[in-house]
Order: structure tokens, then C-alpha cells, then sequence
């Protein structure tokens, strides 16, 4: 009986069901934006590190994150090659540059890195098919998805990094990093000629291990051979340390998180205005349910199922449209935002505990409801 009542009670005048339906589909479409740039950002955060094949990588004692890496002696990945069980070593050095557009004569900021040019290290099919291009001390391989003031990135045409002429000699794709408005790839002889810095320090060192290693006790034997000026990270710890920054120091995750609490906040307010009002307007008829000597669970029952149809109107057209937008936003900032089973699983559990919420402080009226005092 219960949930054909809450059907009719719901479907009974269309329209408020569908002002109500868009105003909760509304919140939850909030709630879908805010975690889907929250996952970007997380995700782009460690994208940097998807480009290479690693198991262990080594960074320098004042490491913060990925912009900002600072230095150490190059010195240290030879030292852990006494270690059995690293297979290979390699470095990349990371800084900061400056992008010229010689047509527009604009800058723009710049990440720029070296690559080890043997193609083990590296995971990304476009940098390896392009290692050959930037053996040249003057060319550079650039990211399709900088910013669109880097101008034409067509491949042969000169440009300035650091106020030096490069040549674009082949293309990858990175996009949004969350520190610049692009990339630049070079050899570790062009990295040190567009920055003078010294050749022997590097960012970051790569230990490719051998099949079948442990890559926790093969860090703890690193680091009893190599001083303290360095830190070790396992691929996992590296790659979580990004995005434990980006998510809870840095503003741009605290944004995301508030944003999905006041998201939720919104949605749970609006299914509760709907329900109460709902309520308020057929008090009599729960009334008359109780004077006809139906149990409160029973009338209970048609309150929540009401509270749970309108979420789940509510969240099917939320869902498909987050995924529309996650797309357009994808395709104009490159940012990395897909609708995967885990979010919109989450999101529905959200739905039903904003339903759960709305369903306790909604139906306080039908439980004080006295058909005498009606009747």
C-alpha cells in the first residue's frame, strides 16, 4: 500500500514535482561538479609521474612537490646501484622557464624538464617515440595542451624558452598541472643549457627494480646506503604525497571539499522544504491513517518512500548531465574529469543519506500529528 500512495502523492501535481525534482537534481549536479574537480585535481597532481616507469624515485631533502622539487647530487643514484635487487637508475631535472611567442612577443609561465633518454624509463608512448627529436641541445618537445597563448606549436617552428631560440621538434600530451600554463620536454644537455644550472644535480632519481623485488624493503636498503640530503618514496607514497598536498594543504583541494559539504548541505535543505511542505498539505490524510488505526511505521514508510522517489528522479538527470559537463570542461581546460563507477556510486550514497536526513526532520509533524485535534 505504501508505495502506491507515495507514488500518487508525489505525481499528484506535476508541476511542483518537477520544480522540486529540478531543484534537488540542481544540488546534486553541485555535488557532482565539486567532486569531479576534486578527482581532477588529484589526478593531475600526480600526472607528472604516469609519464615514467619507476619504482622508487629519490628527491632532495627540501622536497615540498612537484613544482617545486629543488635539487640533489646526481651522485646518489650511482650509489644505489649497489643494491641487487635496482635494475636501473635514472634522473630528471624539473624547474620553472619562460615561454616566448615570438609572433605575439608574450610570455608565458613554463614547466620544463629533462627525460632519461633510454625509453625504459619512460611509460608514455609519445615521449618515447619522440626521445630521438630532442637529443639536439636546441629543440624541445612540447604539450599539445598548453595554454593557448604558447601560440602555433607546429613542429619545425622556433620559439624562445628562457629568452634562448628552441626549434618544437614533437608533441605529448599532459595538460592542466595545476602550476603552469604548459610543458616543455628536453634532454638532460638542453635542460642545463636553457637554465644554467649545474649539470651534475637532478630532481628527481628513478630505480627501476627487478621482476619479483619488494619495493618497501628494497627504500629501507637505499636508504641505509645513501646520507641524509635525500628523501625515498615508493611509487605509491610519491604519487599519494602529490595529492595529499594538492587536496589538503594547498586552497584549491579545501575549496573542492567545502564546496561538496555546502553542495550537500543545499540539497538536503531543499528535499526537506519539499517534504515538509508535502507533509503539512496532507497532514489530515496521516491523520486519518492513524484514526483508522494504521502504525506510525506504516505511515512512516510513505514519507520516506515519497523522500526517496524524489531523490532518485532527482539523480539520474543530475548524473547524466555532471557527465556532459565533466566533458565540455575536459575538452576546454584539459582538466582530467571523468564520471567513473565510483563517483556516481558515492554520490548516490550521498543522495540516500540527503534523503535519510530530510526523512528525520520532515516527518517530526506526522509523528505530533492527533487526529483528534484534526477532527
Amino acid at each position: 500500500m505504501g508505495v502506491p500512495v507515495a507514488w500518487k502523492n508525489v505525481c499528484q501535481n506535476k508541476k511542483r514535482t518537477l520544480a522540486a525534482a529540478s531543484g534537488i537534481s540542481f544540488a546534486l549536479l553541485l555535488v557532482f561538479m565539486q567532486l569531479g574537480f576534486l578527482q581532477g585535481a588529484k589526478t593531475a597532481a600526480a600526472s607528472v609521474f604516469e609519464l615514467f616507469h619507476f619504482d622508487i624515485v629519490i628527491v632532495s631533502e627540501k622536497y615540498k612537490f612537484v613544482g617545486a622539487p629543488d635539487s640533489f647530487d646526481r651522485m646518489r643514484l650511482t650509489q644505489t646501484m649497489v643494491v641487487p635487487e635496482v635494475e636501473a637508475s635514472a634522473g630528471m631535472t624539473m624547474g620553472r622557464g619562460t615561454w616566448t611567442d615570438p609572433e605575439s612577443e608574450s610570455g608565458s609561465q613554463l614547466l620544463l624538464f629533462s627525460v632519461p633518454l633510454d625509453p625504459s624509463f619512460i611509460k608514455d608512448p609519445a615521449i618515447r617515440s619522440g626521445l630521438e627529436t630532442i637529443r639536439k641541445n636546441n629543440t624541445v618537445m612540447v604539450d599539445l595542451y598548453s595554454h593557448k597563448e604558447y601560440g602555433d606549436l607546429s613542429i619545425g617552428r622556433e620559439v624562445e624558452v628562457n629568452d634562448l631560440p628552441v626549434t618544437i621538434a614533437s608533441h605529448f600530451k599532459l595538460g592542466v598541472t595545476l602550476f603552469s600554463d604548459g610543458c616543455v620536454i628536453v634532454s638532460k644537455d638542453g635542460y642545463d643549457r636553457l637554465t644554467k644550472e649545474p649539470p651534475r644535480m637532478t630532481s628527481y632519481g628513478f630505480l627501476r627494480l627487478r621482476p619479483g623485488s619488494d619495493s618497501e624493503a628494497v627504500k629501507k636498503r637505499v636508504r641505509e646506503i645513501l646520507p641524509d640530503d635525500v628523501l625515498i618514496f615508493t611509487r605509491q607514497e610519491m604519487i599519494r604525497q602529490e595529492q595529499e598536498y594538492f587536496i589538503s594543504v594547498k586552497p584549491i583541494g579545501i575549496i573542492f571539499q567545502t564546496g561538496v559539504v555546502v553542495a550537500f548541505i543545499v540539497g538536503v535543505v531543499i528535499l526537506f522544504q519539499v517534504l515538509n511542505t508535502d507533509i503539512s498539505n496532507r497532514l489530515k490524510e496521516f491523520a486519518t491513517f492513524k484514526a483508522m488505526g494504521f502504525k506510525n511505521g506504516m505511515i512512516y514508510g510513505i514519507g520516506i518512500e515519497q523522500a526517496l522517489i524524489y531523490v532518485l528522479l532527482s539523480y539520474f538527470p543530475s548524473l547524466i548531465l555532471a557527465t556532459i559537463v565533466y566533458r565540455i570542461v575536459h575538452r576546454l581546460s584539459r582538466m582530467p574529469m571523468n564520471m567513473t563507477f565510483s563517483l556516481a556510486s558515492f554520490v548516490l550514497v550521498m543522495s540516500l543519506v540527503m534523503c535519510a536526513i530530510s526523512c528525520v526532520l520532515g516527518l517530526q509533524k506526522v509523528r505530533r500529528a492527533d487526529p483528534a485535534e484534526l477532527f
